[in-house]
């Protein structure tokens, strides 16, 4: 993959250091991103094909722009996840996702929520004035079959949420039954 240098730039300023962990998610196929804009592709064909008619029903140009919300979406979310990174070394943590970045050192770390969802948990690091946020990996299956089915999130969440909870100094303050964790500095 060739990175654009601002990326390279923000990914290894911070020099070699033995104490430095790097964690990405995993990396959804582009499969449904290319269907995303092969029907949009088709929808527009027709659209032109059924104005050269003389006659376009009002859908049409709905669902279109439906459609290209989606595929941009789907564009989009590829993008980010081939670019987020998250870094913990023994000053900060480090995120970065093409659309923010976040360098926190340990002791701006003010919070940590670790919330359910249905996929994956979903972990929430605030700091004095800046906030990010990950999933933990998860299987996503497709109309509840197995055949049809991807991974999102970060595979080592769980070493993630632990080293940041560790290195931070946060507390549980909080466990409620549902799943929902609240870490505090003390």
């Amino acid at each position: 993959m060739v990175l654009d240098k601002d990326f390279e730039k923000l990914l290894y300023n911070s020099g070699v250091n033995a104490d430095k962990q790097e964690f990405r998610p995993v990396l959804m196929a582009r499969r449904g991103e290319i269907v995303s804009w092969l029907v949009w592709l088709a929808v527009t064909l027709a659209w032109i094909a059924l104005s050269r008619l003389g006659t376009v029903p009002l859908f049409v140009p709905l669902f279109w722009g439906v459609l290209t919300l989606m595929a941009a979406g789907a564009s989009l979310g590829n993008w980010m996840d081939r670019r987020t990174v998250l870094r913990l070394d023994e000053h900060r943590v480090f995120f970065y996702n093409g659309l923010r970045t976040v360098d926190l050192p340990w002791s701006a770390v003010q919070r940590m929520e670790i919330l359910p969802s249905p996929w994956g948990r979903v972990v929430h690091v605030w700091g004095d004035d800046a906030h990010f946020r990950m999933r933990t990996l998860a299987d996503i299956h497709a109309a509840g079959s197995a055949a049809v089915s991807t991974q999102v999130g970060f595979p080592d969440a769980d070493t993630i949420i632990t080293q940041i909870q560790r290195r931070a100094d946060l507390q549980v303050c909080k466990q409620l039954s549902d799943g929902h964790f609240y870490y505090e500095r003390q």
